[in-house]
């Protein structure tokens, strides 16, 4: 806000107007002439009042839609710092990732007492991080409290929970149905669902046919050398298959990865299950190619290309897991189990 004093404090004794910094002072004043954003009341005893009408005063800093802070006692904004009052939508850090930015929301306050429920938020170049303090409803001495933290680890492209007791083990399933006397490839991501149940009909019914499900990893193609385990590694260019997303990570399991495939037919129904994994590859570009068996992933130490693990038993399950194998292209193995 600005105010603009008229009169000249040479040989005047009139009105002395300062600000408490003491700067400006200038005396001898006959009139004070306010900006639009002021109020002026008069009090009646020869007193007047002074004071803002709202709306702040003085030139925004940045530009439109920029955040103002306090920025060493002077307006301050960053395009990193905007908010959209269209949408209601606040937006911390570039809309490229070619800067970092880093967030943070608090509630609670879980080393109070009695404590109080609530949590954390943390986004920053290193990761995703939220943590959550439940109090229990009916506490025990002390006020027990059971803390959970999830965390997104870039390196490995999975989230990671803190220390914590489950009751289940629990996967999201993903359904193939077999329709007799049809041959069926499936090629598997992690986003569609860990828990991969085969029902409805035998695919072998009449002729021999199987159903085979692929379990795609993500390789980088080195050539000549051997393709490498790439963990960031996107579905297959201009095909995202159904329950994935065009993002890093998403085109491949991850070192971890538990994979349980169930035999759940119908009743009195043989099934013929293959299940091999072979490799999906980028070229080093961006460009990702289909999941082939000319690039396969072993199981068990056996090339899964030449010789899959058979399911020829119904309501039988094998759980498959990957793990770091560097005896082996591209550096990872599946181990099965069951």
């Amino acid at each position: 806000m600005a105010a603009t004093f008229t009169g000249s404090d040479t040989g005047k004794a009139g009105l002395e107007v300062k600000k408490t910094t003491g700067t400006p002072d200038v005396r001898g004043v006959t009139e004070i002439q306010l900006d639009s954003n002021l109020t002026l009341a008069d009090n009646g005893d020869g007193a007047v009042t002074i004071q803002s009408s709202g709306g702040g005063g003085g030139t925004p800093a940045g530009s439109d839609t920029e955040v103002q802070f306090n920025d060493k006692g002077a307006f301050g904004a960053s395009s990193v710092l905007t908010f959209d009052s269209g949408v209601n939508h606040l937006t911390v850090g570039a809309g490229t990732p070619t800067s970092s930015a880093s967030f943070q929301t608090n509630s609670g306050d879980p080393t109070s007492f009695p404590p109080v429920a609530g949590g954390s938020i943390l986004s920053n170049s290193n990761g995703l991080f939220m943590d959550v303090e439940q109090i229990p409803s009916a506490a025990p001495t002390g006020y027990g409290r059971s803390p959970l933290t999830f965390e997104k680890v870039i390196a490995r492209y999975q989230i990671m929970m803190g220390k914590m007791t489950t009751q289940a083990f629990g996967q999201t399933q993903r359904t193939l149905t077999g329709v007799g006397g049809v041959a069926a490839t499936d090629y598997c991501y992690p986003s569609q669902g860990g828990l991969i149940v085969c029902n409805g009909d035998s695919t072998d019914a009449g002729g021999g046919e199987r159903q085979v499900i692929v379990l795609v990893v993500g390789s980088l193609d080195n050539n000549p050398l051997p393709d490498t385990y790439l963990p960031s590694i996107k579905p297959p260019t201009g095909a995202t298959p159904t329950g994935t997303l065009d993002k890093d990570g998403y085109g491949t399991w991850q070192v971890g990865d538990q994979v349980t495939i169930m035999a759940n037919l119908t009743l009195g129904e043989t099934p013929n299950i293959l299940v091999t994994s072979w490799c999906s590859s980028d070229n080093g570009a961006g460009v990702v190619t289909a999941p082939s068996g000319s690039k396969p992933v072993y199981i068990n130490g056996v090339d899964s290309a030449a010789s899959p693990t058979t399911m020829t038993t119904n309501y039988t399950a094998k759980t498959f897991i990957l793990c770091e194998d560097s005896s082996n292209v591209p550096g990872v193995n599946w181990v099965c189990i069951g």
